[in-house]
């Protein structure tokens, strides 16, 4: 059963679905008769900005998550994982997808893959790495990272229990374009997280 509240922060750029991804899970939870908050608070949904949302689920009392509080950190784009990473609890994992997009300013450095890999683990964190976009094209639904995603946080810390498999794919039938398509893709996610969590 469900106690504390369960803190999680998913982040990317502009485009990626992110709220999408945090108002299936609120929605899940609430329909398990918990309470949600889902806050967004940097980047708006432009195309290409940073994006950070807060989804807090169960007895929260502020809509934002604090610095060192985060039980999970989704990342749909790698080095924003970075950029958030003080978000995360000592020993809380991130699992961060494989893509790279560099930002729209120019002369921009941007670190490689193992680099993000390898400061995350310097920092203690337990990464999982994933490529849900490769994954979701394998469905014929490139738009279904986020869906993948969400699957794969389910199998790797369940959410602190206030949610399921079942109450997510009914939120995402009620939620999201071409459900069916996004339900595989998520089921695919879970499996894969399952798999990587051994």
């Amino acid at each position: 059963m469900a106690g504390k509240p369960f803190n999680l922060v998913i982040v990317g750029v502009g485009g990626q679905g992110i709220i999408t991804m945090a108002n299936v899970l609120a929605s899940a939870a609430v329909a398990k008769g918990h309470n949600a908050i889902v806050a967004e608070t940097h980047g708006l949904s432009q195309r290409g900005g940073t994006v950070i949302v807060h989804v807090r689920l169960g007895e929260a009392e502020a809509p934002l998550i604090m610095e060192g509080k985060a039980d999970l950190l989704i990342a749909l784009e790698a080095t924003e994982a970075l950029r958030y990473a003080s978000y995360l609890a000592r020993g809380a994992p991130a699992i961060v997808d494989s893509r790279l997009i560099r930002p729209p300013l120019p002369n921009v450095e941007m670190p490689s893959l193992e680099e993000v890999y390898r400061a995350l683990e310097e920092a203690g964190i337990r990464v999982f790495k994933t490529n849900a976009v490769e994954k979701a094209e394998e469905f014929g639904n490139p738009q279904g990272a986020n869906m993948y995603l969400l699957g794969y946080g389910l199998a790797v810390n369940g959410y602190g229990g206030y949610v399921d498999a079942s109450s997510i794919e009914e939120a995402i039938r009620q939620k999201v374009r071409n459900p069916e398509a996004n339900v595989k893709v998520f089921r695919a996610g879970y499996e894969d997280g399952l798999r990587a969590k051994q």
